[in-house]
């Protein structure tokens, strides 16, 4: 071809082995490990408790959590919390999700575990929550949960965001603030100097809603932006407004020029349903949010010499 400088220039544009080729040599693939609930089941023989007050919680991964009262060396009033449902496992990238069903009076538990650094082969339950009736929440610390993911399913948006997992983000609109406590709740509220006056939970985070979700091909949404979205349900009631609770869809886009995570804008669109609109680059490799400039190849000129 011939160049606005009147040269000729011989070009070549990489064949589509030759790209792969080279992207192979320059990061290579490393060899996948085991996954976590491979690891975790690894525990499937043990069970562990912990002392919350007059309960005690234990917890026997990959088969079951019980609620009991100690007297003396018996134990008196005793619940199931569930029992284990494997096709309900959640593999992320820095934490794995058992969850338990089925239990004492439709009890059910959710036990995340995550990588303990501090103790090397310890293993331990190390928190017990009970955010709704008879839903428990419970968190287990493990060194098996600290190897390093390969994994091609940590790729999906969910797993991209599990490091905003024990963060909150805050925005602040003047009289009224909110807070996205990523995985648990949104709440708006009012605070005079360092007291929350006035709170409204504008919804919880529902597993079983959100991975419905993901697993119909409704989380990511194709719009302008293109967002993952997460439902945020069973909020403060909206009495005397609407006999309902409120509930709030958070929709996570991509930024790949700022590297911190914000929320740009929250609507209330209808009455008591909320739009929570939250920047952050963590999504942002995800293929779904790549433009067609990620895809372009070089082509490779080079002068003739006449």
């Amino acid at each position: 071809m011939t160049g606005s400088d009147g040269r000729k220039y011989a070009c070549m544009l990489p064949t589509t082995a030759e790209s792969n080729l080279t992207s192979a040599t320059e990061h290579p693939e490393p060899t996948p490990l085991p996954s976590h609930a491979v690891l975790i089941k690894t525990l499937k023989d043990r069970c562990f408790r912990l002392r919350k007050g007059y309960w005690d919680y234990e917890v026997c991964p990959g088969q079951s959590v019980k609620q009991f009262h100690m007297e003396g060396q018996q134990r008196g009033a005793s619940f199931d919390l569930g029992l284990y449902d494997e096709t309900l496992d959640e593999d992320y990238e820095e934490h794995y999700v058992q969850h338990f069903v089925s239990g004492s009076g439709g009890r059910r538990a959710s036990v995340t575990f995550q990588c303990n650094h501090a103790e090397p082969e310890h293993h331990k339950v190390v928190s017990v929550e009970e955010p709704q009736a008879m839903s428990y929440v419970i968190d287990f610390s493990s060194s098996l949960m600290c190897l390093p993911r390969t994994d091609k399913a940590s790729r999906s948006p969910a797993h991209l965001l599990d490091r905003l997992r024990s963060t909150c983000i805050p925005r602040n609109e003047g009289w009224w603030q909110y807070e996205l406590c990523y995985m648990r709740h949104v709440v708006q509220y009012h605070q005079e100097g360092d007291v929350r006056t006035i709170e409204i939970v504008l919804g919880r985070f529902d597993f079983d809603l959100n991975r419905q979700l993901e697993l119909d091909g409704k989380s990511i949404v194709h719009a302008n932006p293109t967002y993952f979205l997460q439902h945020y349900v069973n909020g403060t009631s909206c009495e005397p407004l609407l006999r309902e609770n409120r509930t709030a869809e958070v929709r996570f886009e991509c930024n790949p020029g700022r590297p911190v995570n914000y929320i740009r804008s929250v609507e209330e669109s209808p009455t008591c349903h909320y739009i929570v609109h939250v920047v952050t680059p963590f999504v942002c490799t995800h293929h779904a949010f790549l433009t067609p400039d990620d895809d372009l190849q070089h082509i490779n000129c080079v002068p003739i010499q006449t």
